[in-house]
């Protein structure tokens, strides 16, 4: 799971790699960005945040790798996702998704 947070700029991400293990939390902060838009207004950050994704893009375009954009199977992975917690609410049952090699 994660939720991210806005003013201040945080995230939380929580993991559980089974059902048995225990959950790992880990919060991770962005100061930087915080500074910036204390500096500059919100809209640098929206900007920046575009550039960066137009850069990823051109460079995905020309057979390159960004370590900042998923993939098309996590994209289908996190859709199986949201259709398994919709699907076990009105089942009133746990779905157990299979394992994909990518």
């Amino acid at each position: 799971m994660v939720r991210a947070y806005y003013a201040p700029m945080m995230n939380l991400l929580v993991q559980k790699p089974t059902p048995k293990s225990k959950s790992r939390r880990r919060f991770r902060f962005y100061p930087m960005i915080a500074i910036r838009e204390k500096l500059f207004g919100w809209q640098s950050t929206a900007i920046e945040t575009f550039r960066q994704e137009l850069t990823d893009f051109v460079s995905l375009s020309r057979g390159g790798k960004s370590g900042r954009i998923a993939d098309g199977w996590a994209g289908l992975r996190a859709v199986e996702i949201a259709n398994a917690v919709y699907r076990s609410s009105a089942e009133k049952r746990p779905i157990t998704l299979s394992e994909h090699d990518t």
